[in-house]
Parts: structure tokens; C-alpha cells; sequence
């Protein structure tokens, strides 16, 4: 079946929310143009690798609402901050920036062409334009171009990160380019320590002095959550291993367009209200920490300037080995690099 005859569009069993479906290459993808572009689902081989929230279904959300009080499922996009603050600078200082940002609550323009979804939105309170395609490609992976675009003749600071929610189990385990360190955003109960709170990644021991490998995943009855950023990376990829049946998802970039990952580790912790959810934000972003008041102030997020723009692209690539493929997925990201 041709990816044109596999484009389709269909509404849900959530009947308030459209999901638009595209298939190619043995990838499915389903994407909600009006509820923030929303990445609903993600399928290869027949595996789901994004977070179903059973508890939660669909629905539109409304501007400047918790993040919390929705889904929190699936892969949104965060612009111009992930956590909510008041903006740093210029002309819109002190305006309200949402949870999350602005984009995961807006409708977006959606249009499908081939095996490529291509989307556009306006911010609300910041004058900007975000661009996001999203296509197929044998491999299999996922290739997504996004265009930032100012619309202000003054200097624009913001942060960027994606937010997929990946499905885990007992014994998935995160991988990320050694030697690292993260650098914790929160951490319930400060198991790991304050707000910038260094580890080297992936053991290290937690405030009463217990042994903690980050990177592997545990039990949702564990009642864990932290939000860690790595340091600057050296190559420019991430993933996640499931041993039980040996399929893998990584991401990879290049650096200098995005130089951290954002890891928003889940086993039952978060909502703090409950029941919490069991789900692995793998993040690639371009600063750190959730706040950009605080980026700003520390200065590691980016800046366009006046009618500036900006362009980035990250892939996603599945595969199903008895170990994460490391070698692999550096060369990948090596070819980015050099490409």
C-alpha cells in the first residue's frame, strides 16, 4: 500500500479530538492538529512507544490551563518554556508564560502531503511563528524539521524542547552518551538532591545515601519522579532499551542545534495528587531548566534576533536487538554531525 493510499484521517473514540493517522515503512503515526499538534500515537512492528494515558482520554484544552489537569500523554512541543513563569525580557517582561508553554493548548495548521505531515502555529501572547514536519522515511525513522520565526523587531529568548512520553516497563534502561552528567530540575521529595543538584550519570547514591541507577527503570509502585537535564552532550543522541521483548527507540541531532536531553523520569511520582503515571520524557532541547526566567538568567537558553530565524531537525530511528545498539546509533549521530 502506497504512504499516500495509507494517509488518513479519522476521528477518535475520544470523539471531541481529531487524530489525522499516517503510515509508511511499517511506522504508523496519529497526530491531533487541535490539541497542539499532539504526536498521539507512535507505532513500529506493531509496538506502541508513546504513553496511553488510560485515565485521561483526549479532549481540547484550553489556553493557560495545567498540563496536569489534560492528558499528559503522547508528544507535545514546549515553546517558549516548559515550566510556567512570568517571560524574562523585552516588551511581553512579566507576561504570563503557560505550563508547558503555549503550544501543546492551541489549535494548530495541519496539512498531510505524501508521508509527511506538515503544521504551523501562532504564539499567543509572544509574537512568533513555530514550524513542525514531520515525515516517514525507510530505516525506519521518523524525521521532524521545525522553523522558529520572530515576528518582533526586539530580541526574542526561548526555550525549545520536544516532550515525547515514551511507554516503559520494570527494567527498561535510559542510554545517553558517557561520561555525562545530569543536573536536577526537581526531584520529589529531593531524593536527588535540590534544584541544580550535579550526579554523574548513571549511578549515584540519593539524599539518605542509597545506591540509585538513573538510568534503569523500576516499579510505578516505587512512587519516584525527577526532571534532570544532562550537561552539554558529545554526541548528539538518546534512547531507551526494553529488555523483556528487545525494542529499542533513540533520537538523534546534532549538538550544536540541540545540546542537552531533558529526562522527566516517572514511576508513579507524578501527579503528586495521584495516581501517578508510568512514562520516560526523552527530551532532546536546546536549554535548561524547565524555567526561562531562569535560563535566561543563567544564560543557557537561545535568543533569535529581531525577525530573526532559526531551523533544527531531530530523527527517530526503532529497532528491536537483545542490546541497546550504542555503536549504532553514535555512527548515526556522527553522519549528522559531519553531514
Amino acid at each position: 500500500m502506497s504512504p499516500a493510499t495509507d494517509s488518513r484521517a479519522f476521528a477518535t473514540s475520544q470523539a471531541e479530538v481529531e487524530v489525522l493517522a499516517l503510515a509508511a515503512h511499517g511506522m504508523s503515526i496519529g497526530v491531533a492538529p487541535e490539541l497542539g499538534g499532539k504526536i498521539v500515537s507512535m507505532v513500529w512492528d506493531g509496538r506502541e512507544f508513546l504513553f496511553q494515558n488510560q485515565s485521561r482520554p483526549l479532549r481540547r484544552a484550553e489556553y493557560g490551563a495545567s498540563y496536569a489537569d489534560f492528558d499528559a500523554s503522547g508528544f507535545d512541543e514546549c515553546l517558549p518554556s516548559i515550566g510556567a513563569c512570568r517571560y524574562p525580557d523585552g516588551p511581553w517582561k512579566d507576561a504570563d508564560v503557560p505550563d508547558h508553554g503555549e503550544l501543546w493548548s492551541i489549535p494548530w495548521r495541519t496539512r498531510i502531503e505524501a508521508n509527511a505531515v506538515h503544521q504551523s502555529v501562532d504564539g499567543i501572547r509572544l509574537p512568533y511563528t513555530f514550524s513542525r514536519s514531520i515525515e516517514l522515511l525507510p530505516g525506519p525513522q521518523i524525521q521532524l524539521r521545525y522553523e522558529l520565526r520572530s515576528r518582533s523587531s526586539h530580541d526574542f529568548p526561548f526555550l525549545w524542547s520536544a516532550h515525547p512520553l515514551l511507554a516503559i516497563e520494570d527494567g527498561s534502561q535510559i542510554h545517553v552518551p558517557e561520561p555525562v552528567e545530569v543536573i536536577v530540575d526537581w526531584s520529589l521529595d529531593e531524593r536527588l538532591g535540590p534544584q541544580f543538584a550535579r550526579h554523574q550519570w548513571p549511578r549515584t547514591t540519593d539524599k539518605r545515601g542509597g545506591a540509585v541507577d538513573m538510568s534503569l527503570i523500576g516499579d510505578l509502585a516505587d512512587g519516584f519522579v525527577e526532571k534532570l537535564y544532562t550537561s552539554p552532550l558529545q554526541a548528539g543522541w538518546c534512547g531507551v532499551h526494553h529488555p523483556s521483548d528487545g525494542y529499542w527507540v533513540a533520537m538523534v541531532f546534532s549538538t550544536t542545534e540541540i545540546p542537552y536531553v531533558g529526562l522527566s523520569i516517572n514511576q508513579g511520582g507524578w501527579p503528586v495528587d495521584g495516581p501517578g503515571y508510568f512514562n520516560l520524557g526523552l527530551e532532546p532541547c536546546n536549554g535548561f531548566p524547565d524555567r526561562l526566567d531562569i535560563a535566561h538568567r543563567q544564560g543557557t537558553c537561545r535568543t533569535l534576533p529581531p525577525h530573526g530565524a532559526l531551523s533544527w531537525e531531530f530523527s527517530i530511528f526503532f529497532g528491536l536487538d537483545d542490546d541497546f545498539p550504542r555503536d549504532s546509533v553514535s555512527s548515526l549521530a556522527a553522519e549528522v554531525m559531519h553531514a
